[in-house]
C-alpha cells in the first residue's frame, strides 16, 4: 500500500541539476599564466614632434581549464518503508535506474503482526511479502520527482494459537502515484 502526501509533492519538485548524458562538452575558462608588462615610457625629448608614438604590448599567454562534468545520476537506490515499521514489519526496496525517467524495483518485507481474536486475545503471527514495481518519473527524475507506476505484491501471513493455525495469502496488482527524494548523503 502506498501512502502519498500530496501537500508535499509540489513543494519539493524541481528540475534535476545534472546532465542527461556524460558526453556533454565541458565548460572552458581562459586563465592568464603570465603577467602583462607595462609599456616603457619614452622621454619626450627622444621623440620627434611630427611622429605619433605607438605602444605595442605582447598578448598574455592563455591556458584552457576544463570544468568537471556534473555529478551522474545514481544507478540504484535502496530505501525502507517507515510506515511498515509501526506493525512492526520491515520493508526494503531496491530500485534500478533504467534511463533517468524509468525505474524498476524489487521489494521484500518480513516481520510480525498482532491482531485481536473474537475473544479479545492478542494473536501474533509472521508476515512475509515480496513484489515488484515499474516507475515513470513524470515530473523530475530518478533522483527526485513525482512518479506514477504499477505494482505487483504477494503477501503471506501465518498465525497460531492453542493449536489452531491460520494462514492468509494474496496477490495485489495496482497503480499508484508517489514522490521520491534522494538525499545527497544517501
Amino acid at each position: 500500500m502506498k501512502i502519498v502526501l500530496p501537500f508535499l509533492m509540489f513543494l519539493l519538485i524541481s528540475p534535476c541539476s545534472f546532465a542527461q548524458t556524460p558526453e556533454a562538452p565541458a565548460k572552458t575558462t581562459a586563465v592568464s599564466l603570465t603577467p602583462v608588462e607595462e609599456p616603457a615610457l619614452v622621454a619626450p625629448s627622444a621623440q620627434p614632434e611630427s611622429q605619433p608614438v605607438a605602444v605595442v604590448t605582447p598578448a598574455p599567454a592563455v591556458a584552457v581549464v576544463s570544468a568537471p562534468f556534473p555529478k551522474a545520476p545514481p544507478i540504484l537506490t535502496v530505501s525502507i518503508s517507515p510506515i511498515h515499521l509501526a506493525l512492526p514489519v520491515g520493508e526494503v526496496m531496491a530500485e534500478y535506474n533504467l534511463n533517468n525517467k524509468f525505474g524498476l524495483a524489487g521489494i521484500v518485507g518480513f516481520g510480525s503482526v498482532t491482531v485481536e481474536d473474537a475473544l479479545g486475545n492478542d494473536v501474533t503471527g509472521d508476515v512475509f511479502e515480496f513484489g515488484a514495481q515499474a516507475n515513470f518519473y513524470a515530473l523530475g527524475c530518478f533522483r527526485k520527482g513525482l512518479h506514477v507506476g504499477v505494482e505487483a505484491m504477494y503477501l503471506n501471513a501465518k498465525m497460531e494459537q492453542n493449536s489452531v493455525k491460520a494462514t492468509g495469502e494474496g496477490l495485489s496488482l495496482g497503480g499508484y502515484v508517489g514522490y521520491k527524494h534522494t538525499f545527497s548523503f544517501g
